[in-house]
């Protein structure tokens, strides 16, 4: 009889190993989003630190395992998980109008450049700050190596950043 933990620990403890990663500060995986976002991103220039624009990004984040189903004989899992995040598709609906508003704002008339893009991010914070946390249940695709390993499939990365997008 095999020792060890069973294929739905592994894949369980992967999800979260890497879940968990993303919301904390101090793991590479957080700098390297950071790093990632303040190299193609540009927040600087609206004034808006990449930490402060994360964390709010993040805020409320929080995530379930509901269920994972293993198929030993086909070699592949499903795991079921249900994951609250706000969404970029919520967040820019806000932002826009935000911008609309700044727009038809006479105040804006005479602002310099840095002034404006300070404007700008300060109501991009607002939009990413005021947007609510909403539940996606996502199906996590994993397959047996030809090593026996349980490695998690290629549309892992692209499930959880649609949950993040939509």
């Amino acid at each position: 009889m095999p020792s060890g933990p069973s294929v739905e620990e592994l894949i369980r403890s992967d999800i979260s190993g890497q879940l968990d990663l993303i919301t904390d500060p101090t793991s590479d995986d957080y700098r390297e989003m950071i790093e990632d976002i303040d190299e193609d991103g540009g927040l600087s220039q609206f004034g808006v630190s990449t930490e402060d624009f994360v964390a709010s990004m993040f805020d409320g984040f929080s995530y379930e395992i509901t269920s994972v189903e293993v198929d030993e004989e086909a070699g592949t899992a499903v795991a079921h998980v249900s994951m609250t995040v706000k969404s970029f598709a919520d967040i820019m609906p806000r932002f826009e109008e935000l911008l609309y508003e700044l727009q038809t704002d006479p105040s804006v008339i005479g602002l310099g450049e840095d002034e404006l893009y300070a404007r700008v991010g300060e109501l991009m914070m607002q939009a990413v700050d005021e947007t609510e946390a909403k539940q996606s249940d996502l199906d996590l695709q994993y397959y047996r190596d030809s090593d026996g390993a349980w490695e998690e499939d290629d549309s892992v990365a692209d499930e959880v950043a649609s949950a993040l997008l939509s």
